[in-house]
């Protein structure tokens, strides 16, 4: 008599068939690498443009910030304090009028230093995220005037003063960032506040 019944496949056999079924082929891994090493490609301008235009925010209200503290400094002291800054450089800070020579010359040092490759930890005093003062515009009047003159040489840092009753010099700082894109800081000098505004286009 024939034996109708059929051989049932073993355990093993039958774990290496689901087995080949669920594994890919070099060629599947290969095509799925591609296509994510292409969304990475696509979404990185846009993540790049997003972390600097950040930086670029911060470095706006590090400026608005100083302005803000050499504005109470003066009220506080009633002597006239004064933000310092290096068009070209990411360089920023607060004194009083009768320390603008001595934070002038700190400037020179540091900028010296880095010409040099001499590093060291200036993150006190520098704009965040390769920020850099690319503008500034500052109206004088006579206190200014009267102020900067009897001031001892200052050479190339600017200033920006503020006065004991709690006024300053109208100005304008433009920031730029290495993705090119700018914004303004505003000073409004009758009542010596700062205000950011974002600029959209970007400078060649």
């Amino acid at each position: 008599m024939l034996n109708m019944h059929r051989a049932r496949p073993t355990f093993s056999k039958r774990r290496r068939s689901v087995a080949a079924r669920h594994a890919f082929t070099l060629l599947e891994i290969m095509l799925v690498v591609g296509i994510l090493i292409a969304v990475a490609a696509i979404a990185m301008p846009s993540v790049t443009r997003s972390f600097s235009n950040q930086s670029l925010l911060k470095a706006a209200d590090r400026v608005r910030v100083s302005m803000g503290q050499a504005r109470i400094q003066a009220i506080r002291t009633g002597q006239i304090h004064a933000v310092g800054y290096v068009p070209r450089s990411s360089w920023i800070d607060v004194a009083s009028l009768d320390q603008i020579s001595t934070i002038a010359s700190k400037v020179g040092r540091r900028l010296r230093e880095r010409q040099q490759g001499i590093t060291s930890n200036y993150d006190d005093d520098l704009l965040p995220g390769r920020v850099i003062f690319v503008g500034g515009q500052t109206v004088d009047d006579a206190r200014s005037t009267d102020a900067i003159s009897e001031a001892a040489n200052i050479g190339q840092l600017k200033t920006i003063l503020f006065y004991p009753d709690g006024t300053s010099q109208d100005a304008q700082l433009t920031l730029q960032n290495d993705a090119g894109q700018l914004i303004n800081v505003n000073l409004r000098g009758l009542t010596g506040s700062a205000s950011v505004a974002q600029r959209s286009e970007a400078r060649q």
